[in-house]
């Protein structure tokens, strides 16, 4: 059975050793590090960008450590291979593990990066070790204060780090919004004729999507965060149909330069935005911006923009971009509730078989 370790004792170790100042992309392993008084932790929109960050830090004198969940260490590849590793740069990473020590116990999106993530990050050239609780000081000791100039990496098993419960930090504001993000998906649900392929982007879009009722026309992205705009766009380019997207602001925020594949390419697109200002599913943790999303949708020539803050002005914007042509872009503004109760998309249907029943069914039309 693994070890466990109180969070607070070990952000405790972090300030001991010196090491106070983040960056990085939430992840709900760590979700105690993002509010801790003693850190100073500065959230990024994407891995690659945070990396790039802290190596700016190392650069003034000020060394700056990285946050991120292993899903994301492909996004930081870049940087630490093309930057902090060709200037001997030891920028020091918190990696959360998901699916480890047994990628089958998790979601199938971790498999490949649980047995993977601490080979690949071997492989770079950079110091890696996976968590001990029991020994963890002297692991943290070793890459922080360690005198060879490579990057250092602590990898930390998903369910080690226990912390004690905390309110998430809410703003007044969006809390007096009347729609929710579950609210957003109802109306995407009811509104989109069923044959119209709706993809849903990771996370609670995907499970209040579904569940609304499993359709054939469903794609719950799971993982791949900020990536649902271009496989939709990629999707309705190829097959010449309409598509719904169902995303997040977390997601887009991510990878907005997505939106130039959808808005260039003279699609039939719905992009439906839940704006609640947080990443629901590691914590509600804020957004490390406030996207002008309107801005985006015009500098990526998009056709038409509409915003709405309840469920009868999203049914009558939605249904008319599905009944219209070209690219359209709904920002939903939402409230940041979240239902833990909703089951994950995954266990309804498996993600090859999602993508084989989609690909099926375009067949047949």
């Amino acid at each position: 059975m693994m070890e466990k370790l109180a969070g607070e004792q070990f952000v405790a170790t972090l300030v001991e050793l010196g090491m106070t100042r983040f960056t990085g992309v939430p992840c709900s392993t760590f979700k105690g590090l993002f509010h801790a008084p003693e850190l100073k932790y500065l959230p990024a929109p994407h891995e690659g960008l945070a990396y790039a960050w802290a190596v700016g830090g190392h650069l003034a004198g000020r060394p700056t450590g990285v946050i991120s969940q292993n899903s994301g260490v492909g996004n930081l590849i870049n940087a630490l291979t093309s930057l902090a590793l060709p200037c001997d740069v030891p920028v020091f990473s918190l990696v959360s593990l998901r699916g480890y020590p047994t990628p089958e116990s998790d979601e199938a999106q971790h498999v490949v990066m649980g047995g993977a993530t601490e080979g690949i990050l071997r492989e770079t050239g950079a110091m890696v070790q996976v968590m001990d609780a029991a020994c963890y000081a002297d692991q943290m000791d070793e890459l922080l204060h360690g005198t060879q100039p490579k990057p250092r990496f602590l990898l930390v098993p998903k369910g080690m780090l226990v912390w004690e419960a905390a309110s998430p930090v809410r703003d007044d504001e969006r809390a007096r919004r009347p729609m929710s993000a579950m609210d957003v998906a109802r109306v995407v649900a009811e509104v989109r004729p069923p044959e119209v392929a709706t993809f849903a982007t990771t996370g609670f879009s995907s499970r209040y999507l579904a569940s609304f009722g499993d359709l054939p026309t469903n794609f719950y992205m799971q993982g791949s965060m900020g990536h649902v705009p271009a496989l939709a766009a990629g999707f309705a380019a190829a097959s010449g149909q309409p598509v719904v997207i169902l995303d997040g602001d977390g997601a887009l925020a991510m990878h907005p330069g997505a939106m130039s594949l959808v808005g260039r390419a003279g699609l039939h697109v719905v992009h439906v935005v839940v704006d609640n200002g947080t990443y629901a599913s590691t914590g509600s943790q804020a957004l490390p911006m406030v996207p002008q999303w309107h801005q985006l949708a015009q500098a990526y020539q998009y056709d038409h923009c509409a915003d709405v803050s309840n469920a009868v002005d999203l049914a009558e914007a939605l249904r008319a971009a599905v009944e219209g042509a070209g690219a359209t872009l709904i920002v939903a503004r939402t409230n940041d509730d979240v239902c833990n109760d909703v089951p994950r998309a995954s266990t309804l249907i498996r993600m090859n078989d999602m993508f084989t029943r989609l690909q099926t069914e375009v067949a047949r039309r």
